[in-house]
């Protein structure tokens, strides 16, 4: 979400199941939001530029792979 902070440099996560969803055309809704961080969820966003599903997977992928 733009809303978010920027993607970390580095992660870890050991031993944790992690959910990585990324928003419907049009954004997430500010109740979703709301709902996402009042459940621990870190916001995080891709960037200035909104990008098409397809891309957006292959980028957090891509990230996701490279820092964990």
């Amino acid at each position: 979400d733009p809303s978010g902070s920027a993607l970390p440099a580095a992660i870890t996560v050991k031993n944790t199941a992690t959910v990585i969803a990324i928003g419907p055309e049009g954004g997430w809704t500010a109740d979703e939001l709301a709902a996402a961080r009042s459940a621990g969820a870190a916001i995080v966003s891709l960037g200035d530029s909104i990008l098409r599903i397809e891309t957006a997977a292959v980028a957090v992928a891509s990230w996701w792979r490279l820092t964990s």
